[in-house]
């Protein structure tokens, strides 16, 4: 089986690297208990990318996947999960 020369996969520890960064995002959401604006950090499971690569040059997608199987919590305390 071969693969594609013009598709290339990139690795999450390779973004982060090259971002300078660690994998999560500030998000804002209004506490539903007391109607308050939090931020809290939403975390993915895991961040990939794909280098597209043609006669202009490389295009990048980038993709964050979210991942639950049943390990997370049906209720919480406040309604607000870090992911």
């Amino acid at each position: 089986m071969s693969g594609r020369v013009d598709l290339g996969f990139i690795p999450q520890a390779d973004i982060l690297e090259r971002a300078e960064t660690v994998l999560s995002y500030p998000v804002e959401i209004v506490d539903p208990a007391t109607k308050r604006k939090v931020t809290k950090a939403l975390k993915p499971d895991a961040l990939y990318g794909l280098e597209y690569k043609s006669d202009k040059g490389s295009r990048y997608r980038f993709f964050v996947v979210e991942a639950n199987r049943a390990t997370e919590p049906l209720t919480s305390e406040l309604s607000i999960r870090a992911s």
